[in-house]
């Protein structure tokens, strides 16, 4: 069964996206260093066709990689109100947290030697960060 936002154009904006991210492999390239994420260029071509179940998460990041939100713009045009105000305050509470986890990672570090949470906690807070700068700009320059 396909999810009501499961369709050709979704997949059609996705596979603009990895083209204005730099294409396949740098695509999973940078999956892979802000997520730390195994995949494969192949797991982008089947969410593109259609062989693949549509990956939310994915496209999400694709996003913040890529710099341009229109998966998120279509979905939130479904919301009431201003859906640039919604969709900030969405990005700024995830951006809080990612910011938030820091903190903690940073000392367990200190006070174990073992940098695991550090590594997975300190890429996330730059990719979030990096995301919610991204959008404020395109906002007042009326990207948006």
């Amino acid at each position: 069964m396909i999810e009501s936002y499961e369709s050709a154009a979704l997949r059609a904006m996705f596979a603009s996206l990895v083209q204005h991210a730099g294409k396949g492999p740098a695509v999973v390239a940078a999956i892979r260093e802000t997520t730390g994420r195994q995949m494969s260029e192949g797991t982008l071509s089947k969410i593109i066709s259609g062989e693949g179940r549509f990956d939310w998460n994915l496209a999400f990041q694709l996003e913040e990689i890529a710099g341009r939100f229109p998966i998120r713009t279509m979905l939130m045009a479904r919301v009431p109100g201003d859906p640039v105000k919604a969709q900030f305050d969405e990005l700024a509470v995830r951006t809080m947290k990612e910011v938030g986890d820091i903190g903690p990672a940073l000392l367990d570090a200190v006070r174990t030697g073992d940098f695991t949470k550090l590594d997975k906690e300190g890429p996330e807070a730059v990719t979030a960060i990096t995301a919610a700068m991204a959008f404020g700009r395109s906002a007042r320059e009326g990207d948006r």
